[in-house]
């Protein structure tokens, strides 16, 4: 009895600690990622009203440019390892694959092959990131990621 009593008591404390340090890992792998598609101009536009909670942000990160408007807005989950595709406004395909988390960063990979970008992220997590530089109707498309366990 006692040793049954004993195993149990280990077993218990198997259990739990297993639940406990396995909760971190199983999130680290998987990821929910907002992605706005932006378009950034030089030419003087409204506010988009879509962009407020970032429309400063973005004029400080793209201050040679005078306009931002949202054009595509993109939600998914991906795991370790798994990849969403997504369309963008100059009708090519961009890539975007999740690769884990390591420390505070979400590691990632933005691919959009036709304009030779393959490039690895490193991602802050619950902040917002920009990936840009593609040519667009006189302007530019913004990537912003957004990313939460």
């Amino acid at each position: 009895m006692v040793i049954q009593n004993i195993r149990a008591l280990f077993m218990g404390i198997f259990i739990a600690t297993t639940f406990c340090f396995a909760g971190p890992v199983l999130a680290a792998d998987l990821v929910n990622v907002k992605v706005a598609v932006i378009h950034a101009a030089k030419d003087k536009g409204a506010s988009d009203p879509a962009l407020k909670k970032i429309e400063t942000s973005l004029r400080k990160a793209f201050g040679g440019f005078s306009s931002f408007k949202q054009l595509d807005k993109h939600q998914f989950k991906l795991k370790k390892t798994g990849q969403k595709k997504l369309s963008l406004p100059n009708g090519l395909s961009a890539a975007v694959r999740y690769d884990g988390q390591k420390g505070k960063y979400h590691m990632m990979r933005l691919n959009i092959p036709k304009s030779k970008v393959d490039v690895a992220l490193r991602v802050p997590a619950k902040r917002m990131f920009y990936q840009a530089g593609m040519k667009y109707k006189g302007g530019i498309l913004i990537l912003a990621f957004y990313l939460k366990d």
